[in-house]
């Protein structure tokens, strides 16, 4: 289905539905979808179906275009920070309050935090939480959210935003491995220089510091924190606590006023902490290989048309999700560069032989398989992969702007897509 018979599609879908609101939604989405390029990666078959499924299974408790548009932009998220948060706030806007339970509100209003707070938007979050207190003072929730979330704005206040200095156009940092296949980059925090940090795309929420390195450097607290379960030790838990980093420097590339998480988790690695995904996109593009980690400003023009999407979970986190073939059916995985194997879903573990087809090639998965255990919501529908990916092919380079990847081959050096 070409994207504009797609775009049509959709539209008729809404323009039937009976709710006043959901045109007028429907009109703002339809100029943003024109005025913005930033849309083009949205999969409209998905959407489509989806608003087909709400309209015969939820007619009477919410709009179609309303499901629709929550699934689409604030589980999938569009990989566009500044433009989720245009959508939800045209969501809470036109849409009546007894249409928004206590749940669904919630989930917007934090999605809209994480954005703001990944890019130090802190008068934007007080102005939200004026809004939610205003809006919804019946409701006790939401309104005890409300300040605590002022209490970190106003905490964060005058830190100003997240600011990228580069001194050059190309900038490279050896990579380094352990015995568990770790990917680790030296980078200067603050002023502690050449300290060791682990790249690990598989983390989906903002760069993780080990407490005590944290509070050594001078890592600038915000009074919130929550509790994790630990991914190799599922039965232990530990808090982590928001703070500001005034400065990570990777070789020449300066970044500023950098939000973090600051976690009292015991360290077993041979590292101060984690950089993850929403960071390393932030730097827009950058390629792996077995040894180096290469960022490129201006971007280079794309020589292959494969697609990832920068999925987000509930709370706004990203992924690299990319798609691939699993013993000739076709399914996704998420990028995961902190695992040394395959993470599949539960029906391929028990199988002896198991290929998977990425950038032409077929890769057998053989004794590197694990079984995904359904600690992160993504596993049991498309898994991980992990280092092994970076090894078969002689580069990987992620375009965090256009939403593309390509592999590049050991054998001829030639640029292919997936397939």
């Amino acid at each position: 289905m070409t994207f504009i018979l797609r775009i049509l599609v959709l539209t008729c879908v809404l323009i039937f539905s009976p709710s006043i609101q959901a045109q007028d939604i429907n009109d703002w989405f339809q100029e943003q979808l024109i005025a913005s390029s930033e849309l083009r990666h949205v999969d409209f078959d998905y959407n489509y179906k989806m608003a087909l499924f709400a309209k015969k299974k939820h007619k009477k408790k919410m709009d179609p275009l309303l499901r629709s548009l929550v699934i689409l932009d604030c589980e999938r998220a569009w990989g566009s920070d500044s433009l989720t948060v245009l959508v939800i706030d045209q969501i809470l806007m036109k849409t009546p309050k007894f249409r928004l339970d206590q749940g669904l509100a919630l989930s917007l209003f934090y999605l809209k935090y994480k954005c703001l707070f990944l890019h130090n938007k802190y008068h934007e979050i007080e102005q939200m939480t004026d809004y939610m207190e205003q809006h919804f003072a019946e409701n006790e929730k939401l309104r005890l959210q409300a300040g605590h979330w002022r209490r970190i704005a106003q905490a964060g206040r005058g830190v100003g935003p997240v600011e990228i200095h580069r001194s050059k156009e190309v900038v490279g940092v050896g990579l380094s491995h352990d015995s568990l296949d770790h990917l680790y980059i030296e980078a200067n925090l603050n002023r502690a220089k050449n300290r060791r940090l682990i790249v690990d795309t598989g983390l989906m929420s903002s760069s993780v510091l080990f407490k005590d390195f944290a509070e050594q450097i001078g890592v600038r607290m915000l009074p919130d924190s929550t509790h994790a379960t630990s991914a190799t030790h599922p039965d232990v838990r530990y808090t982590m606590q928001l703070g500001i980093l005034d400065s990570l420097r990777i070789n020449g590339i300066l970044i500023k006023n950098l939000p973090v998480w600051v976690s009292d988790e015991k360290n077993e690695y041979d590292c101060d902490g984690f950089i993850g995904t929403p960071d390393l996109a932030r730097l827009e593009y950058m390629e792996f290989t077995r040894d180096s980690l290469v960022f490129r400003y201006p971007i280079p023009e794309p020589r292959s048309k494969t697609q990832f999407t920068m999925n987000a979970g509930a709370n706004g986190d990203r992924c690299i999700c990319i798609p691939y073939k699993i013993n000739g059916r076709n399914s996704s995985f998420l990028l995961d560069t902190g695992t040394n194997g395959f993470i599949l879903p539960q029906q391929y573990v028990s199988m002896n032989n198991v290929f998977v087809e990425i950038g032409g090639m077929q890769i057998g998965v053989g004794n590197q398989m694990m079984s995904a255990h359904g600690f992160l919501p993504y596993q049991d529908s498309c898994g991980f992969i992990g280092t092994p990916l970076l090894y078969a092919f002689e580069r990987l380079c992620l375009n965090f702007r256009e939403c593309n990847v390509e592999f590049v081959k050991k054998e001829d050096g030639n640029f292919i897509g997936l397939y």
